[in-house]
């Protein structure tokens, strides 16, 4: 009799003899430590073995040899059973007296699936961990940070010189060959996104992807200084650490998943739907161009807010409706629904 059950780490189906139970091993296919499982005995199967002990006990009538030997019955073969698959037997996890596992292979789907598991569950604990952090963060900003409002000043510009951002190749948790891969593809035919209001490219690079931004038929520039208000500057002086560590954990989440989706569709020849074009458009290009205090802000033009475009040399540069006159700057509601900037602004448009 054999003990058959699945590795509870990679679902490798185990067959051991009965004699393993309780002990513990480790998987051949995962080498993962694990305990075999007793079995329990029916019991009506347990009932009938002890009433089979009770009658070999007691003391038979007396048979002459004759009649003993002409009603004895031949054992009966044992059945012909299909051999196990060819198995590797495992190493024991404590020492030599540990039972020897044999594992047949799971399903592709099967190890698919199992991997998933681990991956996912894996991921539970930093992201809760973040989440607590970035409320906490929060809090602590609101109970410290000084009231932030007032007015500032904007003015419009067509098209600004602006540097390009850089996501290198660092930035990823992802293979050499995936970055190459989707490095490559964009040299070759650099992917554009224009949806009337923004306009930007991903191009690929020696360093990594270089992200460009400029205005749409319907939008400018509106460049705000910073400078001008002591408040402001302070405060960004204080917190401007934390606000970019933020903003360079989100990136790299970002960079991960463009390079990993993007290979994927290159090999597939599965193009990336508009949609999802525009998550990385948010997600990394946005996020490339700006600092801790850019990326936390938006610029609220009526009921519509606009992300912040670019920032550098002490100015937030907003993509605005061309005929904006006035607009308001607050801090940006997050992923997990914070919203750490404390700032509310009104900026008005310095008529040129």
């Amino acid at each position: 009799m054999a003990i058959q059950f699945e590795c509870p780490h990679c679902s490798a189906v185990i067959r051991v003899p009965d004699d393993a139970a309780g002990k513990a091993g480790k998987c051949p296919q995962c080498r993962e430590q694990l305990l075999v499982p007793s079995i329990e005995v029916p019991v009506a199967e347990q009932q009938a073995s002890e009433d089979s002990e009770k009658s070999d006990s007691r003391p038979s009538p007396s048979r002459s040899p004759d009649v003993a030997a002409s009603t004895k019955l031949p054992t009966p073969a044992p059945p012909m059973l299909d051999p196990p698959p060819a198995e590797q037997p495992i190493e024991p996890a404590v020492d030599q007296s540990a039972p020897t596992f044999r594992a047949t292979q799971p399903s592709v789907a099967r190890r698919f699936k199992s991997k998933r598991r681990r991956k996912n569950s894996g991921m539970l604990i930093p992201i809760t961990f973040g989440s607590i952090l970035v409320a906490s963060i929060a809090y602590f900003y609101m109970q410290q940070s000084p009231e932030l409002t007032g007015e500032l000043t904007a003015d419009n510009v067509a098209f600004p010189d602006l540097a390009p951002g850089m996501v290198d190749r660092a930035t990823a948790s992802a293979s050499a060959e995936t970055i190459d891969l989707v490095v490559d593809t964009l040299t070759d035919s650099p992917e554009r996104f224009d949806t009337g209001l923004v306009e930007m490219q991903f191009r690929g690079t020696p360093q990594g992807i270089e992200v460009t931004i400029s205005p749409a038929t319907q939008t400018l520039f509106f460049r705000v200084n910073i400078k001008r208000d002591a408040e402001l500057m302070d405060y960004y002086t204080d917190h401007g650490r934390e606000l970019s560590d933020y903003q360079q954990e989100k990136l790299k989440e970002a960079a991960t998943d463009f390079f990993t989706t993007w290979a994927e569709s290159i090999q597939e020849s599965d193009p990336i739907d508009r949609d999802r074009m525009l998550e990385y458009r948010d997600r990394l290009g946005f996020n490339v161009l700006v600092n801790g205090l850019g990326f936390h802000v938006v610029a609220i033009v009526g009921k519509t807010s606009y992300r912040c475009a670019y920032e550098g040399d002490g100015h937030l540069y907003f993509l605005l409706p061309k005929d904006t006159k006035r607009f308001k700057i607050t801090g940006r509601k997050l992923e997990n629904g914070t919203i750490l900037f404390p700032g509310n602004y009104t900026v008005k448009v310095s008529e040129r």
